[in-house]
């Protein structure tokens, strides 16, 4: 996470000092806010105080901080890489990636909210085959670039936004619509009532737990959060 420290001038009385630390904290914070990608949220700590406001600092008693939050321009970032990384002969499976929220697909990030869920995935039929690169007899998966597309992808990603986001490389399955987090619940995530809702998993139980329903999945997880790192094929 790229880090910037700003100092200022500690002439004058205490209180002249203390005003001065925060215009200049409320200035540089306006200036990111206004500068793209704009954070889509933040967290400010005076004091070692999350939340406190910046009137609240104390000579001595540490300083005002920001950490600022990016992710719905790391996950467009994510989705240009992933099409950029896809086989072009028909342009299906690059055509095939989409954005989701709660495991919902969407065209945008724009009802993006902080606390929300963000993933990236793609259900063409082949998808598993070519992040695994290999058929479902065992036998290579033979195809225009190499394998393990969103696992690359992931890593490249890691190493570019590091600690700005975790990224988590999974499998998930795709079911009545909408994606499916096997590894916290069997529930599909559907937009019809509760009674459709159930009736539809009863269709469909266990179906999310079989492999060939999985598919390649990038996880967008707040910077820090634990998080399971193993991939689930």
């Amino acid at each position: 996470m790229a880090r910037a420290v700003i100092k200022v001038d500690l002439a004058g009385t205490k209180e002249q000092i203390r005003q001065r630390i925060i215009a200049t904290a409320k200035a540089r914070h306006a200036e990111v806010m206004a500068t793209e990608p704009r954070p889509d949220s933040f967290t400010r700590v005076v004091g070692g105080l999350t939340g406190a406001r910046e009137e609240s600092i104390r000579l001595g008693a540490g300083g005002i901080s920001y950490f600022y939050e990016r992710r719905t321009h790391i996950v467009e970032q994510a989705l240009a890489l992933l099409r950029d990384m896809s086989p072009k002969r028909s342009g299906a499976y690059r055509d095939g990636h989409m954005m989701l929220i709660n495991g919902n697909p969407v065209l945008d990030l724009s009802g993006y909210r902080e606390g929300d869920e963000v993933s990236i995935t793609n259900v063409m039929p082949y998808a598993r085959r070519l992040e695994v690169g290999k058929t479902e007899s065992g036998r290579d998966f033979v195809m225009q670039v190499p394998s393990r597309i969103y696992f690359r992808a992931a890593q490249a990603l890691r190493r570019k936004y590091r600690n700005q986001v975790d990224i988590e490389m999974t499998f998930r399955a795709f079911l009545g619509g909408g994606q499916v987090d096997q590894a916290k619940t069997a529930t599909v995530r559907f937009r019809h009532n509760r009674k459709a809702a159930d009736a539809k998993h009863a269709a469909l139980n266990g179906a999310h737990n079989q492999a060939n329903m999985r598919y390649p999945t990038l996880v967008f997880h707040a910077a820090g959060s634990q998080m399971k790192g193993r991939r689930r094929r």
